[in-house]
């Protein structure tokens, strides 16, 4: 398998980087909902598809239970390649237009 290009695979972890900020501060990220995932080893894992700048990318949670926790932003174009959020971090779903705000932090 041929390796992605340098120029994608920097375009790629600046988009990432930028979706990772939105979700830190709470900002709009478009997503398509949460399909539940059961690996071999019995792991248990949640991905979203997320749309940022027209591409796809993929937000993975993954229980705490587990060995590695986290949040991860995976790649759609570029195998393998992903940012790891530890837990805990609070993410904030809706499907609802407008922002909501509460005191939660």
């Amino acid at each position: 398998m041929e390796a992605p290009p340098r120029k994608l695979i920097a375009a790629e972890l600046d988009a990432m980087y930028e979706i990772v900020k939105l979700l830190l501060t709470q900002k709009v990220v478009k997503t398509f909902g949460f399909t539940e995932v059961e690996d071999y080893d019995g792991g248990r894992y949640s991905i979203a598809d997320m749309e940022y700048n027209s591409n796809k990318y993929f937000m993975v949670l993954i229980e705490e239970d587990q060995e590695e926790s986290g949040i991860f932003i995976r790649s759609a174009l570029v195998p393998d390649l992903e940012i790891i959020l530890p837990l805990p971090q609070m993410i904030r779903m809706s499907n609802k237009e407008a922002e909501v705000f509460d005191d939660m932090c």
